[in-house]
């Protein structure tokens, strides 16, 4: 069972921020939750759209104290 939440805030026509937050519950005997909490970051450049997010997770797949980050910048073209 995972329940998740984000918000998103267009800070102006060309920069948006957000942050997303997921909590999942494995049907196993692990008695910790996963939990992912992502940052973003998304610039337009116009025909060049840059997005930077950086992740946090938790009790990877309900083992306790395994923690991964995760960060990515990903570029794209409009035409």
């Amino acid at each position: 069972e995972t329940n998740d939440f984000g918000i998103t805030y267009a800070v102006n026509d060309k920069l948006s921020l957000g942050i997303n937050y997921a909590e999942t519950s494995l049907d196993t005997a692990s008695t910790v939750d996963e939990e992912i909490t992502m940052l973003q970051a998304g610039y337009n450049l116009g025909a060049v759209g840059v997005a930077i997010s950086y992740m946090e997770i938790q009790n990877v797949e309900g083992a306790a104290g395994v923690d991964n980050e995760v960060a990515s910048i990903r570029l794209s073209t409009k035409f």
